[in-house]
């Protein structure tokens, strides 16, 4: 690089990129290495696990969906109310019904909102349920104007689906 500059004539100008350059080398390096090691980085996240292990095991988890029917749990981890309970209070979150059946079946929750159908039919599975509250919901048959259906008796060889 020098032989170059020389020949041009740049040394000046050559010289103070060559500093520049020293100057970001020795920057990148130092930034470098202050940075935690991976096994620094890997400690730290395992314990941040076992933590968060720790807290969630000794909370109540309640499977709850963006319902109306779940507006109330909603509110209250709004307002944190949960907090001011002694191991907590822990809302998870599922787009599906079936996923909060599912979890509650398999003991990933301890509480679900759901309807009575779908109680009862996790009560058939062998899980033992106890009814804390039911709220004032209710199903409505909605059915297209094109389809005639004016009694429940004229859906037998009809698919319908709830949701």
């Amino acid at each position: 690089m020098n032989l170059f500059c020389s020949l041009l004539g740049l040394h000046y100008l050559c010289t103070l990129i060559m500093k520049k350059i020293f100057y970001v080398i020795i920057t990148l390096l130092l930034l470098i290495a202050c940075g935690q090691s991976y096994e620094e980085t890997k400690r730290q996240n395992r314990q941040q696990r076992r933590e968060a292990m720790r807290k969630d095991s000794a909370a109540l988890k309640i499977a709850v969906m963006p319902t109306l029917d779940c507006l109330p749990l909603y509110v209250a981890e709004y307002y944190q109310l949960f907090d001011t309970i002694n191991g907590g209070v822990r809302l998870k979150y599922f787009k599906a019904q079936i996923d909060c059946d599912t979890a509650i079946e398999r003991q990933r929750v301890e509480g679900s909102v759901t309807d009575l159908v779908r109680a009862l039919r996790i009560a058939k599975k062998g899980m033992p349920l106890r009814y804390v509250a039911a709220t004032n919901s209710y199903w409505q048959l909605i059915a297209n104007h094109n389809s005639r259906i004016h009694q429940l008796k004229q859906l037998d060889d009809k698919t319908s689906e709830t949701a």
